[in-house]
């Protein structure tokens, strides 16, 4: 079993990454970035208004969004594609 211990509350209290002092028997002194769930969560927010914004100006579909609406291969939905996004 994994144990993964954080300070709950500093996750959800703090609003901005803050840094972590640690230090290991192997490495020197380093900063550690941690990010807090407010933080994460308008992330995210952000990320999916940009998504909506684009989708809407474009007319286009992410490839993962347009492969779980319309399935794989050739069909009469791949104008919807946003080929931009498609890495070969």
């Amino acid at each position: 079993m994994v144990r993964v211990e954080f300070d709950e509350a500093t996750f959800f209290r703090a609003q901005q990454p803050y840094w972590q002092s640690l230090y290991s028997e192997y490495y020197p002194p380093f900063l550690f970035v941690k990010f807090p769930g407010p933080f994460l969560i308008e992330l995210l927010r952000n990320c999916m208004q940009t998504l909506h914004r684009k989708m809407l100006a474009t007319g286009k579909l992410p490839p993962d969004v347009h492969f779980h609406a319309f399935g794989f291969g050739p069909n009469e939905y791949l104008p919807f594609l946003d080929e931009e996004l498609v890495v070969m």
